[in-house]
């Protein structure tokens, strides 16, 4: 059902004489978030309803739903004398979610956890869904954990988890283009317009800052190895694996540059089994491009790698085998005697279709000089 559909029974729902109608179409509605901003009119209605549970969760939906409407802040602050303690904990709630002097509301929220059970259940509960800007209240929420009542400590419980919750996923987020810092903003312009020893330099100094993830490396490689290839390099050996599609999209352009590949091989390396793991995993790309830097960069990884590689001649996925054995033919003969014990492997076990790539890649190697 469409969401305009949703909404034209939400607002026909709120107008029928049914407590449980009014009740469950509430609940629909405060789900929607913003979306459901086009039955404000019938919501605020219900916020005078006589029923103070229909009033408790429209109050709450009106929160949900947010934005900076005249009439729906009017009718906010109309329930703040409301008789109900929970419509008025609600109320306070749905106004700091809509930025009306938050710190005020917040102040008031914290104080109702202090108050009778009813407000503070309907305060823990509030205090759950406010996200971050809730994160002032996490000590007096731990406190109800030691309330008489078990349903108060249970949603003071919720509530903390919650909390806690979004303050990790702020820390976890990458930060916005505009939040930036300026120092890495100049620092990212100066790898562009610098020679290379300031390019260097300036790359050195954001991946010492602990920039996770530099976008200007893209458009770095795109420019061609020559100067910026100890720019790349240099950012990208702090990426950790991260940095493996463009450690492979620059090994692709460097061709016959040993020095290059050298040095890319190494980072690879330095990552262990990840690296391997995640290239042969890219194998299963149907994107041509993605497969080809894929087998690149399982050829340069080499060692221990190639037996793994060797194994995944035996995939079932019908990509993985294909890309093992271009890597391995690209390896040469140093993969050799990982094929011919893979190949005795598969015989032992009936696999026709991994001996007879074996066998391929053996051929392979042994036409090359």
């Amino acid at each position: 059902m469409s969401i305009d559909k949703v909404l034209e029974q939400i607002k026909k729902d709120l107008s029928q004489p049914s407590w449980g109608t009014k009740i469950a179409a509430l609940k629909e509605l405060g789900k929607l978030g913003n979306a459901g901003s086009p039955a404000l009119p019938e919501l605020i209605s219900t916020l005078a309803d006589p029923d103070e549970q229909i009033r408790w969760i429209a109050t709450q939906a009106a929160g949900n739903i947010g934005g900076n409407d005249p009439a729906l802040f009017s009718a906010l602050k109309q329930r703040l004398t409301d008789q109900s303690p929970s419509v008025v904990v609600m109320a306070h709630a749905g106004l700091v979610r809509m930025g009306e002097q938050p710190e005020a509301h917040l102040k008031a929220l914290i104080n109702a956890t202090r108050q009778g059970d009813e407000e503070a259940l309907s305060a823990a509960q509030a205090l759950g869904q406010l996200g971050q800007i809730g994160l002032p209240a996490l000590a007096p929420l731990r406190e109800l954990l030691q309330h008489a009542s078990n349903k108060v400590r249970w949603t003071a419980q919720r509530a903390i988890d919650s909390l806690q919750e979004a303050e990790a996923s702020a820390k976890n987020r990458p930060p916005a283009e505009s939040e930036v810092d300026p120092l890495i903003a100049r620092l990212q312009s100066a790898i562009v317009a610098g020679k290379e020893t300031e390019a260097l330099s300036a790359a050195d100094a954001l991946a010492n800052l602990g920039v996770e993830r530099v976008p200007i490396i893209d458009s770095l490689i795109a420019q061609g190895i020559g100067n910026f290839r100890d720019v790349s390099l240099a950012v990208l050996s702090r990426q950790g694996s991260a940095a493996i599609p463009s450690l492979t999209r620059l090994a692709e352009m460097a061709g016959q540059d040993q020095e290059t590949l050298g040095r890319i091989a190494h980072i690879l390396a330095s990552m262990g089994p990840i690296a391997n793991s995640v290239l042969l995993e890219q194998l299963q790309s149907r994107d041509i491009e993605i497969f080809d830097r894929a087998v690149i960069g399982l050829s340069l990884l080499r060692g221990a790698a190639i037996l793994r590689i060797a194994i995944a001649l035996g995939s079932n996925d019908s990509q993985v085998p294909k890309g093992a054995a271009a890597a391995l033919i690209k390896i040469g003969r140093e993969a050799m005697q990982d094929v011919i014990d893979r190949k005795q492997y598969f015989m032992s076990i009936g696999n026709t279709g991994a001996v007879n790539l074996a066998d391929h890649v053996i051929l392979k190697i042994l036409e090359q000089k």
